[in-house]
């Protein structure tokens, strides 16, 4: 059966690959497949603390999820929950559409600070979905 935790291991198995240097899909996949391992991991702990918390069907799930980590009552667990999931987000908005010369204006906004095609990118948004994912099981 599926669960985040196998997004995070693959990314994992990703990041032990030897053509990492020489292979930006590889970078890209860590970073998306890292922040969907955290983003899914919150989503699925919010649907066990609090099945109305994310309630709106036609809105963006990934924002439910982000504002859900704002409420008073989880902000005060971890005040940068939310930020840090809003950051890897962004790493993996610019890994998933952002090539060059490929960029259109409005999504200049999500670009992240470090390229996506670097295995130092790869590795810091793979350990920031580890800890995000730690932080969220903590949540209670």
């Amino acid at each position: 059966m599926f669960s985040p935790q196998d997004f995070l291991n693959f990314s994992n198995d990703l990041l032990k690959c030897t053509s990492l240097k020489k292979n930006n899909g590889c970078c890209r996949s860590i970073i998306s497949r890292s922040y969907y391992a955290a983003f899914l991991t919150a989503r699925e702990k919010f649907d066990k603390l609090d099945t109305m918390i994310l309630y709106h069907p036609k809105h963006d799930m990934h924002d439910q999820v982000t504002k859900a980590l704002q409420i008073t009552k989880y902000d005060l667990q971890d005040e940068f929950l939310s930020d840090d999931l809003v950051e890897l987000r962004t790493y993996r908005i610019d890994a998933d559409y952002h090539f060059p010369g490929a960029c259109a204006t409005y999504e200049r906004r999500y670009r992240s600070p470090k390229s996506p095609e670097l295995p130092t990118t790869a590795l810091e948004c793979y350990q920031l979905a580890e800890n995000i994912i730690t932080r969220v099981n903590k949540l209670h």
